[in-house]
């Protein structure tokens, strides 16, 4: 058996979830991407571990419970692209914080997981919800013809999880552990 492929993450609220899986399914029809994220599957990404070997994860636990932040609010601002304007690798929304929570707890849970010798991402981050991923179709992608989102589109950050990726199953992230704000 493989290692687990594991990655820390924020989970969005339901009431999220739910305005973004409805406006996908508005978009699914007309953009053509390869893969669309299951609606269980969104969430914002703080870093990603990789490959671990199970003897690992206790480590991971107990550093990730060191981590102390507030609760704190987040909305979902505008929907954007990475890769190629015309074809996008990934359609995401942007997960805002005026207050500069969220990158402060991306750099704890950095920090963190530097000290068991997880490499510090170099990329500045940008948190995201990705939406879908490459984009297949035969025209040029064009991001001002879509929709903007509505509803509700802020939740209060209440807890991050540890994650691992069952690749080829529907949703393909479970949670491994839940660590509380």
């Amino acid at each position: 058996m493989s290692n687990p492929r594991l990655f820390i993450a924020v989970p969005v609220s339901d009431q999220v979830r739910d305005v973004l899986d409805n406006w996908a399914r508005t978009h699914k029809k007309k953009q053509p991407f390869r893969k669309w994220t299951h609606p269980s599957d969104y969430h914002i990404t703080l870093q990603f571990l990789g490959e671990t070997a199970e003897q690992r994860i206790p480590d991971i636990i107990s550093s990730l419970q060191q981590v102390k932040s507030d609760r704190f609010m987040l909305s979902i601002g505008r929907i954007g692209v990475f890769g190629p304007k015309g074809n996008p690798r990934i359609l995401w929304a942007s997960a805002e914080n005026p207050e500069n929570a969220l990158k402060e707890l991306q750099q704890q849970v950095s920090e963190h997981m530097a000290l068991l010798g997880y490499e510090q991402e170099k990329r500045e981050f940008r948190a995201h919800i990705t939406l879908a991923r490459d984009y297949k179709g035969d025209s040029n992608f064009q991001l001002s013809e879509l929709a903007e989102l509505e509803g509700v589109l802020q939740w209060q950050v209440d807890r991050l999880e540890l994650m691992s990726s069952q690749l080829g199953s529907t949703p393909m992230y479970r949670a491994l552990h839940t660590f509380d704000l």
